[in-house]
C-alpha cells in the first residue's frame, strides 16, 4: 500500500485532466493540468469545487540502474476553515502545492536476486486528513523502501515511512488521546509472490509509532496493521 505522506498529499488514485509524458535521451518529463479535487474527495465527491486547474509536473534522468527526478505541484482550493484563530466567513482561495524529489538505484548484488532501494521526499500544503482537506496547512514526510527478490517468483521488502502533519508542531495530547496532528513513523515488512506478470499476492505487517507528548501519559496506541 501507499505510505501515509503519499495518501495525505496525493489522494485518491486518479483525477481529470491532460498530461504529456516525454523522453529525452537519459531526460524524462511529465507534466499536466488536472481539476485538483481528485474523483473521491468526500467533501466534492466527482465535482471540481472552482474554476481553476491544478499544474503537475516532473523532470527526472534514468540510467537503467539509478534514476530520480523533482517534482511539483501547484494550484488552489475553495473552501472555508471554520476552526482555528482566524475563521472564515466566506470560501476563500487556498494554495495547494507540493514539492518531492526522488531517487531510485536498482542493483545486481546477490545471488538471490535483483536489490531495488527506492526513496522520496515531500513537503506541501493543503491536504486530506479522512476525505476533508486541512486548508492552508503546511506537511511533509518521506519514505525509504527496500526490496530483495528471491528467485523469479518471490520478494521481500522493508519501508519506513515518516509523515508530520503540521510541519513541525510539537506533539499534544488531550482527553486521553494523542493529538490526531502529532507525527507518525511506520515501520513495515512486506512478503510477496508473484503467479505471474499480472498476479501477485502481498502479506504486509506495519507497526505505526505515533510522536507523544513531552511529559504527557498517554503512550504510543497498539495500532499495528496486517494486510494480506
Amino acid at each position: 500500500e501507499r505510505s501515509r505522506v503519499v495518501g495525505a498529499l496525493f489522494w485518491g488514485e486518479r483525477d481529470r485532466g491532460v498530461r504529456f509524458n516525454g523522453k529525452f535521451s537519459l531526460v524524462r518529463v511529465s507534466a499536466g493540468l488536472f481539476d485538483g479535487n481528485g474523483t473521491n474527495n468526500r467533501d466534492f465527491i466527482g465535482v471540481d469545487n472552482d474554476k481553476e486547474k491544478d499544474v503537475v509536473g516532473r523532470v527526472g534522468f534514468d540510467l537503467k540502474w539509478i534514476s530520480g527526478g523533482v517534482s511539483g505541484w501547484y494550484g488552489t482550493t475553495l473552501g472555508r476553515r471554520t476552526t482555528g484563530p482566524t475563521p472564515d466567513t466566506f470560501r476563500t482561495a487556498y494554495d495547494r502545492t507540493r514539492v518531492g524529489a526522488d531517487l531510485q538505484l536498482y542493483l545486481d548484488l546477490l545471488p538471490l536476486g535483483d536489490t531495488a532501494l527506492k526513496g522520496e521526499y515531500i513537503t506541501g500544503t493543503t491536504y486530506q486528513r479522512s476525505g476533508v482537506e486541512q486548508l492552508g496547512v503546511p506537511a511533509s514526510g518521506w519514505w525509504l523502501l527496500l526490496v530483495q527478490t528471491v528467485g523469479l517468483s518471490n520478494a521481500v521488502a522493508l519501508r519506513y515511512d515518516y509523515f508530520d502533519p503540521e510541519n513541525g508542531r510539537a506533539p499534544t495530547e488531550s482527553s486521553g488521546r494523542l493529538g490526531s496532528s502529532n507525527p507518525i513513523g511506520t515501520l513495515g515488512i512486506a512478503a510477496i509472490h508473484y503467479f505471474g506478470k499480472d498476479v501477485k499476492l502481498t502479506a504486509a505487517y506495519e507497526l505505526p509509532m505515533t510522536a507523544t507528548a513531552e511529559g504527557g501519559s498517554v503512550e504510543d496506541p497498539s495500532d499495528n496493521l496486517f494486510t494480506l
